[in-house]
């Protein structure tokens, strides 16, 4: 049995087509000719995550099932492993016309440098004169001898053929292994762009969280703004890791606050403490009212996943359903976390979330 199903876009546009109740709401959009944010096409990326406007899905049985049980009572899903069992709408996070079509590509090591005893910053030139365009905030997949993992840019939209990426090196990971070894010259595979996690166009201040490596989309969103002539925005960074050394991006914040008069950045660290670090959390050193102003856009981006992210205990940060509707995220998001007081948050309050893995 086939059902209706109608795709609302977040500028208005809206798509109609059927869909069979054993193919995937994805795959059905792509039979019909519609294009939608995905990459894994597994359930376990949460790429295509959107929200269940009206109707049943249901999951998948061989299919990951990622999404939590108040995402899903919130409307949550995956649109790559939920399949239709009524006539359904679906909200997608973003405009159509912003999405870019994944490209699979080669580059060269073109830089190695060490920011920390953990953190490299890692520079590819992409050959043959390609380039690729992308939203500040997106990830590619980088692959090197075999193994594949997601990074998010840190350079601007349009440094598009010389790539930034700042990379967390862990004891046991197989990336990791990898990119301590490698030489410059050395051959990586490019593919994306990907993540519906990208800077939108913003008439009011914004606030951004970014947790270790997880700085690197927030770089890209800042050096995009100033390479547009937009450095008058006023914007709030609070920034955190684990240690002071992990703090690896201050220099680069710090040039970029010459360029940005109204750009404040907040330093955390859950281990140390200094003269410009508070200890803790990110989100500790970010107050109630900040979080619920009426033009507040939000944007977090953790390295360790959304099961590590905490709080540092700020009773001004819960869970709010409905904020949580108007959240734009990419990969496993900083979670069904909206922003509110403990009293309600305002309506006006627009929140945007996403995250990178190391």
């Amino acid at each position: 049995m086939d059902h209706s199903i109608k795709i609302k876009f977040s500028d208005g546009e809206i798509f109609a087509f059927r869909g069979d109740e054993y193919v995937s709401v994805l795959q059905s959009a792509e039979i019909a000719g519609l294009t939608l944010a995905k990459d894994c096409e597994m359930g376990d990326c949460q790429t295509c995550k959107c929200r269940l406007a009206a109707g049943e899905v249901e999951l998948d049985e061989l299919a990951f099932d990622t999404l939590e049980e108040d995402e899903q009572a919130s409307g949550a899903m995956l649109s790559c492993v939920s399949l239709p069992r009524s006539d359904i709408e679906v909200d997608m996070p973003y405009a159509r016309a912003d999405l870019l079509r994944p490209r699979r590509l080669t580059a060269k090591v073109e830089n190695i440098e060490y920011l920390s005893a953990r953190t490299v910053k890692l520079t590819l030139r992409l050959t043959g004169g390609t380039r690729l365009e992308f939203r500040p905030g997106q990830y590619v997949n980088l692959t090197c001898d075999g193994v594949t993992r997601s990074y998010s840019m840190s350079n601007p939209d349009r440094d598009d053929r010389d790539l930034e990426f700042h990379i967390a090196l862990l004891d046991d990971g197989d990336m990791s292994a990898k990119l301590r070894a490698i030489a410059v010259g050395a051959s990586i595979g490019v593919e994306g762009p990907q993540g519906i996690f990208y800077l939108r166009k913003i008439p009011g201040p914004i606030v951004m969280i970014a947790g270790g490596t997880g700085i690197a989309p927030m770089l890209s969103m800042l050096r995009s703004l100033e390479a547009d002539g937009k450095q008058d925005q006023k914007i709030l960074l609070c920034y955190g890791a684990n240690t002071l050394d992990d703090l690896c991006a201050r220099p680069a914040l710090r040039q970029l606050q010459e360029q940005f008069p109204n750009l404040d950045v907040r330093y955390a660290a859950v281990s140390d403490a200094a003269a410009d670090v508070t200890q803790g959390y990110a989100t500790s050193i970010l107050s109630a009212d900040e979080a619920c102003g009426k033009s507040g856009v939000f944007v977090w981006s953790a390295r360790n996943g959304p099961r590590r992210a905490r709080f540092g205990g700020n009773r001004g940060l819960c869970r709010d359903t409905n904020l949580c509707r108007r959240v734009h995220c990419q990969r496993e998001i900083a979670w069904r976390i909206a922003w509110a007081v403990d009293h309600g948050c305002p309506r006006q309050t627009r929140a945007v979330t996403g995250e990178r893995f190391p």
